[in-house]
């Protein structure tokens, strides 16, 4: 058994609890993603349109 932060996924296929939603926004800048992954210290996806 391994810790579900070990487990492999297929590319850009996350697990988490904390999601943003920002309606009507322009997409969020690559550095403004990089700062908020690497701020955060996990790894992120950003997943565009509705769940």
């Amino acid at each position: 058994m391994v810790s579900v932060t070990e487990w492999q996924w297929e590319p850009n296929f996350a697990v988490g609890a904390l999601a943003f939603d920002f309606w009507g926004w322009p997409p969020l800048s690559a550095s403004f993603c990089a700062t908020f992954r690497q701020q955060l210290g996990h790894q992120t996806v950003e997943h565009l349109g509705k769940f």
